[in-house]
């Protein structure tokens, strides 16, 4: 009898800590965040507000649009 097996889930997951796979922004692309998000504020006001709610989006309790 010939052995059989369902795939049940992904096989590899692949997670990214503070830039060890991908790289951090430039201050380029910050800008260019900053100005797709209307903010109006100082580079360094827009980088504090998009990370003190980072926490709470990494733990799905805010969704995409609320952050």
């Amino acid at each position: 009898m010939p052995l059989t097996t369902t795939h049940t889930g992904p096989d590899t997951v692949i997670l990214d800590y503070n830039g060890v796979l991908g790289v951090q922004p430039t201050t380029t692309q910050w800008l260019r965040l900053a100005r797709t998000a209307t903010w109006e504020a100082e580079l360094a006001s827009f980088q504090n507000a998009f990370w003190s709610a980072r926490t709470l989006y990494d733990a799905g309790q805010l969704s995409d649009r609320a952050y």
